[in-house]
């Protein structure tokens, strides 16, 4: 089976990930067929952190290529919805951060920071638990501005600490990536 998935290149604390179209049983940083676009977690400043070449993302999708169960269910809800998420790095306090960018007739706007440090693993189950809660926001069409989501988070979510909130299922799909991230680590040794 053919696989879409990040191969982990760079330095140790740098890393640097190359989106590959791969057979599933090659290992993950082994040979692949082709190079598709790149992901950088350490960007800084106005260096690009990610690049997709979309038409080959799209022409290996429609040749049978496949994504992770849980990363290709949130891509459509989101897809499906009048957002639009930009994904950016930084050093946070906390793992992952969903903020309120603007919104215009017809579309919103969300932006979805990573903290960098985490370990390679935390990487990617935050960025799951920031999607899910851009799918939350996506079917909440009254959520329209950053004080509107606030109040959404308080109504929805726990507090976790100080003034931040969380959701039980943004929780619950970070640990699902977890296992998945561990199953298939496990898998290939």
């Amino acid at each position: 089976m053919v696989v879409i998935r990040l191969a982990r290149s760079g330095a140790k604390q740098r890393p640097f990930y190359n989106m590959v179209v791969a057979d599933s049983r090659s290992r993950r940083d082994g040979r692949f067929v082709e190079r598709i676009g790149f992901y950088n977690p350490v960007a800084a400043g106005s260096a690009e952190g990610l690049r997709v070449a979309v038409d080959r993302l799209t022409y290996w999708q429609q040749n049978g290529a496949r994504l992770s169960p849980t990363v290709a269910r949130l891509l459509e809800v989101i897809g499906q919805s009048d957002l639009i998420v930009y994904v950016a790095t930084g050093f946070l306090s906390v793992a992952g951060r969903l903020d309120f960018a603007c919104a215009k007739p017809g579309v919103r706007f969300l932006r979805i920071t990573i903290n960098v440090p985490d370990a390679e693993p935390n990487l990617i189950a935050s960025l799951a638990h920031e999607l899910q809660h851009a799918v939350e926001i996506g079917g909440a069409p009254e959520v329209t501005g950053a004080a509107t989501l606030a109040r959404y988070y308080r109504k929805h979510g726990q507090r976790i600490c100080g003034d931040e909130y969380c959701t039980k299922a943004a929780q619950q799909i970070a640990a699902l990536v977890r296992v998945e991230l561990a199953s298939g680590l496990n898998a290939r040794k």
